[in-house]
């Protein structure tokens, strides 16, 4: 909550971990359907993994570019910010090809399943907070544990 965020002292020699987690998409954005693999995902990178089974959407700057890639000879395709393709390169060594450029804003067409409950679909919405200064350039949204998801649920009536 809002008050236990205010109470809490943290420790500044502390390094918390972050994980790199794929959504499935369950509706594409009209301009990716003919680039497509088998399989789309979102990537999103968390410094907080033990919020992702209450994430509620995955959100995207509509400001950004971002690109439709292959990680090594996969046959799924993924989704994450243009300019940071190349630091996700380096993070995970593989080799990345780019198969379409697209604008965020074509992300307001999509959803993806939830990662625990797969029957449960959800959506990508805007959220200027997101940006490339790290991670993929998408961020799930978990409504109950950080203030710029609560706001993204306060405006879109996430339940």
């Amino acid at each position: 909550t809002a008050l236990a965020e205010a109470e809490l002292e943290y420790n500044p020699s502390h390094r918390s971990t972050a994980v790199t987690a794929r959504l499935r998409l369950t509706r594409l954005p009209e301009p990716l359907g003919e680039h497509t693999l088998e399989e789309v995902f979102a990537l999103v990178w968390t410094t907080t993994p033990w919020t992702l089974p209450l994430t509620r959407a995955i959100c995207f700057n509509p400001h950004l570019q971002y690109s439709l890639c292959t990680l090594d000879s996969s046959a799924c395709t993924y989704i994450v910010a243009s300019e940071l393709v190349d630091s996700l390169h380096n993070k995970l060594n593989k080799t990345i090809t780019t198969l379409a450029t697209f604008s965020g804003s074509c992300l307001n067409e999509a959803s993806y399943q939830h990662p625990c409950w797969p029957e449960e679909e959800l959506p990508f919405l805007p959220g200027d907070h997101v940006n490339v200064t790290k991670g993929t350039g998408l961020a799930h949204c978990a409504p109950a544990h950080g203030p710029d998801d609560f706001l993204i649920a306060l405006k879109h009536n996430l339940a």
